[in-house]
């Protein structure tokens, strides 16, 4: 007898709960996308997900499992991101040194904790397509855990459009309006900006207005992505981090030796001859550029410099609050980092002084 019809007998002939057994039941088998879609997972930072799951190319620098102490600063970037009162974030960076990859982490990461669709944006049709078949797809076929949600079908693997179990990843460019303005979503990602044209058209507003735009039916949800090397100081990200931050974050490093904590500036880097040097002799001296600490005057090789960006954090940058401290304290909406080439393990000194 099946639970519908015992609801239908008298009272006193109602079985008791004991009386069940599993063939008295139905059960209904929800589709996987479905289970996906619904299931609640234990939310955890996107920089502990990194590690767990996302894989870095065989191409790349550092191939294979991501590894936070690589890229130290870019953990607090991250986890900021997805803290539920931040909406906006702006990310102004030097090239190369993992500002495309931490967005990626956080494409990721939605996919499997805080599925919805995304609209990537890049400055042309080329870069779209290319970043498609070369980072964000590789990203999900080469991660075991991002693997499962790949539905298995050729056309769903389009270069300009990525069909997930659960959700879809649209790829534009700048200047399309079309491919802009097309759909409702809660996720924005806009790569290099400041290689974005003024308008996405002849009558039409800038790319980057027109984007964020898709995200207005989601409310507090949303979440928009601004990165860039800046150009001038005119550009969009400067001004974007001058005029719409509530609050802009600077990395602090911390001396191996005295344990002083500091935001690394230019003019602390020394080397031989100064400004009469040749920069490929500079180039060329792998020993003689070295970081003078402002605390206590040692100087740090580009080991010792990593090893001070490891132990380092977020501030910001007029009171000097710590990043988790201001974010718990003053929820923001809108908040924009700004960290130069020189923390970078990837940029030897040298480099930076030549």
């Amino acid at each position: 007898m099946i639970q519908s019809e015992l609801f239908n007998q008298a009272p006193e002939k109602l079985l008791s709960a004991r009386q069940f057994t599993p063939s008295d039941r139905r059960f209904v088998k929800f589709p996987r996308r479905v289970i996906l879609a619904v299931r609640r997972r234990r939310q955890i930072p996107v920089s502990e997900w990194s590690e767990k799951y996302r894989v870095v190319p065989a191409d790349s620098p550092i191939p294979g499992y991501w590894r936070n102490t690589t890229t130290p600063y870019l953990v607090g970037i991250m986890d900021s991101i997805m803290t539920p009162s931040v909406q906006h974030v702006v990310v102004c960076a030097p090239p190369q040194t993992g500002k495309t990859d931490l967005s990626l982490n956080v494409v990721g990461y939605t996919a499997d904790r805080m599925p919805g669709n995304w609209l990537i944006v890049y400055p042309d049709e080329k870069t779209a397509g290319d970043m498609s078949r070369d980072r964000v797809q590789p990203m999900f076929k080469d991660s075991p855990r991002l693997r499962r949600y790949l539905t298995g079908a050729v056309d769903d693997l389009a270069t300009l459009r990525i069909t997930l179990k659960h959700a879809r990843i649209y790829m534009a460019w700048a200047t399309s309006a079309a491919r802009l303005a097309s759909r409702p979503l809660p996720y924005v990602l806009l790569d290099e900006v400041d290689k974005f044209p003024v308008t996405a058209g002849r009558k039409e507003t800038a790319p980057t207005t027109l984007a964020e735009k898709r995200t207005r039916t989601f409310g507090h949800r949303r979440k928009i992505i601004r990165v860039s090397t800046p150009t001038i100081e005119s550009g969009p990200i400067w001004q974007a981090l001058k005029t719409e931050c509530e609050a802009v974050f600077v990395y602090w490093v911390r001396c191996p030796d005295c344990e002083a904590w500091q935001e690394m500036e230019f003019t602390s880097i020394k080397w031989n001859g100064g400004s009469d040097a040749d920069p490929r002799i500079i180039l060329s001296d792998q020993k003689s550029t070295m970081y003078e600490c402002t605390a206590c005057g040692s100087a740090w090789d580009d080991a010792r410099r990593d090893v001070a960006v490891a132990a380092g954090g977020w501030r910001d940058r007029d009171e000097g609050i710590a990043l988790n401290t201001y974010l718990e304290t003053r929820r923001p909406v809108v908040i924009g980092f700004h960290y130069r080439a020189w923390i970078s393990r990837f940029v030897p000194l040298r480099e930076v002084a030549a």
